[in-house]
């Protein structure tokens, strides 16, 4: 097993440990961040085999319809390390892809299930302006540059 695959596991195992001792808010918290971190992994693997399938056959994969999607992530994509449904994020929503200005953004809506601001995973967004008492966007993005 490749050392990238463990980090994910490591990070829940800490995850576990410091639920035990602290209680149930911060594990949950934890397993959030562990989720955030993974989907952002594998939304980078999403980026890469549309970009791949976009230098190979000179088109996009299917991404008009939800459905053609997530079929072609199946079959593109294997699980990092738990056999899953590799086209739904971990909170059992499906990926989705959008234009962007030309570049296609691949997502996940996060731990809120709302389609929000891409808080994690896109370096080229300002950091999103919260009210107090309100919960920070929580969307994981990844850009698809198609050259």
């Amino acid at each position: 097993m490749r050392l990238v695959r463990m980090v994910p596991v490591l990070i829940m195992v800490g995850g576990v440990a410091a639920g035990a001792r602290h209680g149930r808010a911060l594990y949950d918290e934890v397993v959030d961040k562990f989720r955030i971190l993974v989907t952002g992994m594998e939304l980078s693997r999403i980026a890469t085999e549309v970009r791949h399938h976009h230098m190979t056959f000179g088109t996009l994969p299917p991404v008009a319809v939800p459905e053609d999607f997530a079929a072609f992530l199946r079959e593109t994509l294997e699980p990092y390390f738990l056999e899953r449904d590799v086209a739904q994020d971990f909170w059992l929503e499906p990926y989705r892809i959008e234009n962007d200005d030309g570049d296609l953004i691949v997502l996940s809506t996060g731990p809120d299930r709302e389609r929000t601001f891409c808080a994690h995973g896109r370096k080229d967004v300002e950091a999103f302006p919260v009210a107090d008492g309100e919960l920070p966007p929580d969307d994981v993005c990844a850009t698809v540059r198609l050259e």
